[in-house]
């Protein structure tokens, strides 16, 4: 059962008290002298083209379609909707958004006031809704999580930054789009409200499962409701959970739920390996008491620290990335942490820091340390033209290959650079590639035991950072867990009908070369790579695997 229920009902608020009507062919009625003395953009209806229907809601139909032609998102009011409450929404939609430009803020390209229906326009996010995104249960990483809350934070300071501020009271996943490549953008502002004074008056405006307990109680509330509001939708992307609240909404039981937020402070619950950094976001943001909740401001500077604290598990790899592309000031402006670095930019960083000498140009050298790092650490970024670190690629290889320096002087270069010379790792692929380079190559040969050794990208990567697939007797594909703890690397065989430990305190190398002396696990051949071919080859002549 998805959490996204309708609005709860609300009345117009003072400043826009009185019985106004739309004047046909222009936005600049009295609402709009009132509070912002400007109109939007006028779309005429034979410029507006429907197409196919994204979503129904209590003020209508959002379409897909065209205007002028641009692809754009049409959200239209149907006849039977239109009373003096939906027109006021829609005039306070349309006064609002036609003012607001914020990267994180969805973009009103117009609003079409003749009839036979009023429609508002604006631009098409192509992945639809966060709501859907939760529903349809596609996970993502923590790091694009938080960066999606980053997102929202950046757009809802936006509004609470403006003069006067802008109160959007029903912030909640089906309020926020996602364009192609996942950045947020806060949407739908019908409900909002001009904070003219400190509070506001609550008509019971926004939906029941984000509503702050102020507002639930109908009871005078400022821009903290939108935090508290916040909070619900983090736990949501956090958890990747749809419902909050779940067994209230099984019952269908509304007052259950409006007593325990407002009486008992009942919040959904934290898990208890979440990192302290966000765990403390959330306890903060959905304090009982509006004036202990932190404001966007601050929330987008805890996140950003968040972003870096709890992707890594070694502190020197985290300071590394904050202390180079971490959060900074510039006329009180807040820029993020940047996720994304050029190639050739982080590696110049990174063998400063690692006290090692760049070479002037490392790819036409040869240097295979470098091209270790380009193989395992960088990728394609859409629309940049370089490849890139991004800060998850290397948060995920500090927990593949271990700390960035060393007791015994060797650095994560050294361990990337002799795990990778052996035949048998075959770096990042998933359990379908290893079973078809495992299966294509004992098509003929039907030999038992035939191995590889991949990169584990499971939730418990830092248990379990490899993973050693292989052909058992029957030619079939299973999958073995490397596990590693207190620097140990293990793994658990059944043996004469025990469970039996094979450990290595001296790395991944040594145990599979541990295992394949003693015969231990029957690890065979390993099917032939082309993934690092580069790496070991010049001019085309294979030099061969280096001597580890």
């Amino acid at each position: 059962m998805s959490a996204s229920n309708p609005p709860a009902s609300h009345a117009p608020e003072e400043a826009s008290s009185g019985n106004y009507k739309i004047i046909k062919g222009t936005l600049h009625d009295r609402w709009a002298q009132t509070n912002w003395e400007a109109e939007a953009p006028e779309i005429l209806p034979e410029q507006i083209k429907r197409g196919k229907k994204l979503a129904q809601g209590s003020f209508g139909i959002v379409y897909k379609g065209k205007c002028r032609g641009e692809i754009v998102a049409i959200k239209e009011l149907s006849d039977t909707d239109i009373d003096e409450e939906v027109l006021e929404e829609f005039r306070r939609e349309v006064a609002i958004m036609s003012h607001l430009r914020h990267p994180n803020i969805v973009l009103l390209m117009g609003a079409c006031t003749q009839g036979p229906r009023l429609c508002i326009v604006t631009e098409y996010l192509p992945r639809g809704d966060l709501d859907k995104m939760l529903e349809e249960g596609q996970e993502l990483s923590l790091i694009k999580k938080i960066k999606i809350l980053q997102d929202v934070a950046l757009g809802m300071n936006w509004l609470h930054c403006s003069s006067p501020p802008i109160i959007h009271r029903d912030l909640k996943p089906s309020n926020i789009m996602l364009t192609e490549d996942l950045t947020a953008k806060v949407g739908d502002l019908g409900l909002s409200a001009i904070q003219k004074k400190k509070k506001i008056k609550s008509y019971g405006a926004g939906s029941y499962l984000w509503m702050a307990p102020e507002a639930l109680r109908n009871q005078p509330h400022s821009e903290k409701a939108d935090v508290y509001s916040f909070a619900i939708v983090m736990w949501q992307v956090i958890c990747w959970d749809p419902d909050p609240y779940a067994e209230y909404l099984e019952k269908g039981d509304l007052e259950g739920l409006i007593e325990a937020v407002c009486d008992r402070h009942e919040r959904p619950p934290i898990a208890k390996d979440l990192h302290t950094s966000l765990a403390g976001i959330l306890r903060d943001t959905w304090h009982q008491k509006p004036k202990h909740r932190p404001s966007f401001g601050e929330i987008i500077v805890r996140l950003d620290d968040a972003l870096i604290s709890s992707s890594f598990s070694d502190d020197k790899a985290a300071d590394f990335w904050r202390q180079r592309w971490g959060r900074v000031e510039k006329n009180k402006v807040i820029e993020v942490t940047k996720t994304h670095i050029p190639l050739k930019e982080f590696g110049k960083e990174f063998y400063k820091f690692l006290s090692l000498k760049y070479p002037r140009d490392p790819e036409r050298e040869g240097d295979k340390k470098f091209l270790c790092l380009k193989a395992l650490m960088s990728e394609n970024i859409p629309n940049v033209k370089d490849d890139c670190v991004t800060l998850e690629r290397f948060a995920l290889n500090t927990k593949w290959f271990g700390a960035l320096q060393r007791p015994d002087g060797k650095t994560i270069l050294d361990e990337m650079l002799d795990i990778v010379s052996h035949p048998w790792f075959h770096g990042d692929i998933n359990k379908q590639e290893a079973q078809n380079l495992l299966t294509t190559y004992n098509k003929n040969k039907r030999r038992s035991n035939t191995f590889l050794v991949r990169l584990s990208t499971s939730d418990s990567i830092y248990q379990n950072p490899f993973t050693i697939s292989k052909l058992n007797k029957e030619l079939k594909t299973v999958h073995q867990r490397v596990y590693l703890e207190d620097g140990e690397y293990f793994i658990t065989v059944k043996e004469h009908g025990k469970s039996t430990k094979i450990s290595s305190k001296h790395g991944l190398i040594d145990l599979i070369d541990s295992m394949e002396k003693q015969n231990r696990l029957r690890l065979g051949e390993t099917p032939p790579r082309t993934k690092y071919q580069d790496i070991f080859t010049k001019g085309g002549e294979d030099l061969g695997y280096i001597d580890t």
